[in-house]
């Protein structure tokens, strides 16, 4: 398996940029700027945990089957994990089926609740059974259920039958929220999308808190505390009058008719859920919560909301004994769990020899608004007294990088007290920004060794600008190290410092988009550098530097990295700029290996046709194996490969056992029959072509008779035909005439499309080179037609041919 980063001393670099200080560094080579850690080949480990999870949209819980992989990979039955930054049960439930121990812990103590509660919910039949009992008990002349369901009642827009939205969408004017659209199913007519009537806006109005349920929700909210009351309110403006009626009415039935009884945990639970999904913060009902309301968001139906968190809690797994303190789990071999609220310095304080095998987490982002969410929900569901932990959150102190830079450089110096040497530390998590994963590697780098840095882009076109980041999940791997030799070694500083950050972020940036052999979104080139930076004791000597006020490691460390990638501008980096998105690329240097995606093309053409038959989600651990770190493909570059070689279904690809040979036969028989059509010779040739249509000219003789009229003939185009694609082979000029055009297969016109977007250069070299793309579709499209022109012939050019989107409007009429 290749390993694309081979470390090399920074020395060479520095020595290479000429670099101010680079003879005082030569003394240092051996000890302060050797690679810190053996560079591993860690493929990403795509997730594939469809649980429902207690907030999940904000706190990016770690998948399970994730989880599992590095329990397996770096522990041994009876080890201990720790988990700091618990964002569900899913890392607990993975060691206990493991055989391990665990300590898992959250500060937030809204998440921690929310964390054990999930992992001792009982079986689907008590929470359905205390869902019912709730929904019966009576509000007015009505059941609880009746009144919440029918607070969001409309008429099919088509039949005109009675039925209870789902959710309605609202746009935002200004301060205002204008109801909109409707999205409701109907007995009769199905699931549909209407706009809303004057009915509907009408029972909007209607359907705010009436009599003393508001008053009875503030007075528990904020009542005789001024001092965040303000930020309350503010934040109850992210309920519609509608969801906030009902989301208080059902607040008040669990303190009038549940206060102690035993279903109240699980209760507490739905209505939790239907908080988060019910606040105006979700432009669609899948989509992740905005930081305030955004210019379209849904008001979904709040009991819709609890019946669906009560069926995502029934179909987790049983419930789990959970022990009644740390000192359990540390005083046993046997598997056994701890979750509470907390963090790393609770666990340092009470399990300091606890010798864990791993850290696994994943982090908590750096989102005020969130918190600012728990403060308010933790208020809502258990009182003033409960949120006390949180108020610390809300400082303005509080809300910036530097200050969660910081903590997280704390939480994880305190893990490095609870393991063994060689331990892991290893964080995974969906999304995150540029200065997320700065902290958090700059925080670790005191304590652990980077390992591997895999990053897998979000599915799609992403818009990005030259610094923009893409979104996508990271996996990323440490290791203990043993601290006394390094911490004695001299530090780099001032000029010196900054000198070499700038080198090695540059040569990590230049190493990744050769690694890769393609143009590159910013994010690529980002974490190149940083990782390239986190391999040596650069970050720690950033960490040791004293910084003036107003400035910080973290800061400095941002910084110096941008510095060095745009030093990179004079000679080593360029740029490609299109209507969307602005590529990185390495300038002038002959690429030593095929891009990317011809190289993941290859690996998956070569399983599928080894296995002939091979599920999806085994056909992608296949080939992620063979791309490690940050060569990771993204899922959508893997399954375009398959597309091309295999037929596909929901769980599977089928090789597609196609003759080469026969595509040849084939096409060249179309050619043929298409050139005779618009009245030229087909002529079968050599190398460079497979064929040529040649036209007949007419010279005319002279008009006293000297010279006789004279017949040649001329090649008009030349046709190669290819059941594959492949860009080395026509990138290389060749003579201007006649005008080359491949005949290219079906099968492969949605990977030759994605290879052109990724690197839009090859293109441009094909045009260079004199090359077209004319696919078979088009070629049977023109034989089909009795009156086929040459014009027409032309508008055929191309993967996504102008002949094709005529094609398609005259289909509208027919």
């Amino acid at each position: 398996m290749s390993k694309p980063f081979a470390p090399q001393s920074l020395l060479s670099v520095i020595a290479q940029r000429g670099a101010p200080h680079a003879r005082n560094v030569r003394g240092r080579e051996r000890r302060v700027y050797a690679i810190l850690a053996r560079v591993t080949a860690q493929p990403f480990i795509p997730p594939r945990d469809a649980q429902f999870y207690l907030l999940r949209a904000h706190r990016q819980p770690l998948p399970a089957n994730i989880a599992a992989r590095f329990i397996e990979q770096f522990t041994q039955p009876g080890d201990l994990i720790i988990d700091p930054f618990a964002a569900s049960d899913a890392v607990v439930r993975a060691a206990l089926e493991r055989g391990r121990r665990i300590l898992a812990a959250e500060v937030n103590p809204l998440v921690a609740w929310a964390t054990r509660v999930q992992a001792t919910m009982p079986a689907a039949r008590e929470i359905n059974a205390a869902l019912k009992r709730w929904g019966e008990t009576r509000k007015d002349n009505e059941t609880l259920r009746e009144y919440v369901e029918k607070l969001y009642a409309t008429l099919c827009a088509q039949c005109g039958a009675s039925v209870n939205a789902d959710a309605f969408v609202y746009v935002r004017d200004g301060a205002k929220n204008l109801l909109a659209e409707k999205i409701y199913t109907c007995a009769q007519c199905g699931a549909r999308r209407d706009a809303v009537s004057a009915g509907d806006r009408l029972r909007a109005d209607n359907a705010a808190p009436r009599g003393l349920t508001l008053p009875l929700l503030t007075q528990r909210l904020y009542a005789d505390d001024p001092a965040h009351t303000p930020r309350l309110k503010r934040l109850l403006e992210f309920y519609t009058p509608r969801n906030l009626n009902a989301l208080a009415v059902l607040t008040q039935k669990l303190e009038t008719d549940f206060r102690q009884d035993a279903a109240r945990q699980i209760l507490d639970a739905l209505l939790l859920q239907a908080l988060d999904v019910g606040a105006a913060l979700y432009a669609t009902m899948d989509a992740l919560p905005a930081r305030a309301i955004p210019p379209t968001f849904v008001e979904v139906n709040i009991w819709r909301a609890l019946e669906s968190a009560a069926r995502g809690l029934g179909e987790r797994a049983p419930a789990l004994r959970l022990a009644p303190d740390l000192a359990t789990v540390l005083g046993t071999n046997a598997p056994a769990a701890w979750i509470g609220q907390g963090g790393a310095r609770l666990f340092a304080e009470n399990a300091a020899d606890a010798q864990a095998a791993l850290v696994l987490a994943s982090p908590a982002r750096l989102d005020p608004t969130f918190w600012e969410l728990s403060f308010l929900w933790t208020r809502w569901l258990f009182g003033k007294n409960a949120a006390t932990p949180l108020e610390p959150l809300l400082e303005a102190e509080r809300q910036r990088w530097s200050w969660y830079g910081g903590a997280l450089a704390k939480a994880l110096d305190e893990t490095a007290r609870l393991v063994r040497d060689e331990a892991r530390l290893v964080v995974a998590f969906p999304s995150g920004s540029h200065a997320m994963i700065e902290a958090l590697v700059l925080a670790a780098a005191s304590s652990y060794a980077l390992q591997d840095f895999a990053f897998r882009p979000d599915d799609g076109l992403q818009t990005v600008t030259e610094f923009g980041a893409l979104r996508g999940a990271y996996q990323v791997v440490w290791q203990r190290r043993a601290t006394d030799a390094i911490d004695e070694a001299p530090s780099l500083t001032g000029e010196a410092l900054r000198a070499a950050l700038r080198a090695q972020a540059l040569r990590g940036a230049l190493k990744i988009l050769r690694a890769r052999a393609e143009p590159l979104a910013y994010s690529w080139a980002h974490h190149g550098a940083l990782t390239e930076l986190a391999r040596t004791l650069l970050l720690r000597d950033v960490l040791r530097q004293t910084y003036r006020q107003g400035n910080n490691a973290f800061q400095f460390l941002h910084h110096e990295m941008d510095a060095g990638l745009k030093q990179g501008y004079a000679a080593e980096l360029d740029h490609w700029q299109a209507k969307t998105r602005v590529l990185w690329l390495a300038r002038a240097t002959e690429p030593s290996q095929p891009a990317l995606c011809a190289r993941v093309e290859r690996v998956v053409r070569a399983s599928l046709g080894a296995q002939k038959q091979i599920g999806r989600d085994a056909l992608e651990s296949m080939t992620l194996q063979e791309f490690p770190g940050l060569l990771t493909p993204e899922r959508e570059l893997i399954e375009i490969c398959a597309r091309a070689a295999a037929d596909e279904n929901a769980l599977e690809w089928n090789w597609r056992a196609e003759s080469e040979d026969a595509f040849r036969a084939h096409a060249r028989a179309l050619t043929a029959q298409v050139g005779m059509r618009l009245g030229y010779q087909a002529i079968e040739v050599a190398a460079p072509f497979d064929m040529v249509w040649r036209v007949e000219k007419i010279i005319p003789g002279s008009t006293n008779g000297t010279m006789p009229e004279e017949r040649v003939y001329e090649d008009a185009y030349g046709f190669i035909f290819r059941a594959r694609f492949d860009l080395d082979e026509w990138s290389a000029p060749r003579a201007a005439t006649p005008r080359g055009l491949i005949v290219l297969a079906e099968s492969q016109v949605e990977f030759a499309q994605h290879c052109l977007w990724r690197d839009p250069r090859w293109q441009r070299q094909l045009e260079r080179a004199g090359w077209e793309f004319l696919r078979v579709r088009w070629l049977e499209l023109l034989l089909q037609q009795s009156d086929a022109t040459r014009p027409e012939f032309h508008l055929a050019w191309g993967l996504q041919p102008a002949w094709a989107e005529r094609q398609e409007q005259l289909e509208l009429f027919e």
